[in-house]
């Protein structure tokens, strides 16, 4: 078996971002050969890189890892990765996400080196539901304390 310094990069990525978009309340995992056993077999369920879920959202997170194509200063992003991702999320029901970082990023505002990126019906589709959250809290709110009546 060959090392492939690029397959060995993307994992080590793909297990970081996981853990990563675990600190707040996610649950993140990486899909086992970032989903190429999910594309062979067929079974959506184990396509992408990872996958996550938040007790706050409707909807679990299909992502998509990127890293190093290009410099600490730039990078190229493909339209094709969010694309796939999205169309590999549609299947589950999922959110679809890109998460992307910069390669060789060893100073300086080392939070800007990593991202997430969604598209934007993916984005509205969370605003929205966001804001039925927002306004059932609202309502819940009001049934538990209710506003004085002013005299």
């Amino acid at each position: 078996m060959t090392y492939n310094r690029s397959k060995a990069k993307g994992d080590t990525f793909e297990r970081w971002a996981a853990k990563e978009l675990s600190i707040n309340g996610g649950k993140w995992h990486r899909i086992p050969g970032s989903g190429s056993i999910g594309t062979n077999l067929k079974m959506s369920t184990l396509t992408g890189d990872f996958e996550g879920q938040y007790p706050w959202f409707r909807k679990a997170f299909k992502g998509e890892g990127k890293v190093g194509y290009g410099t600490s200063k730039q990078m190229t992003l493909k339209r094709e990765w969010f694309t796939k991702v999205r169309e590999q999320a549609k299947l589950d029901n999922k959110y679809s996400a890109v998460v992307i970082k910069f390669n060789d990023v060893t100073g300086g505002d080392i939070g800007s080196a990593t991202a997430v990126c969604f598209n934007i019906d993916t984005w509205n589709i969370m605003m929205s539901d966001i804001q039925e959250l927002y306004d059932e809290y609202i309502v819940l709110l009001g049934k538990y304390y209710p506003k004085e009546k002013e005299e």
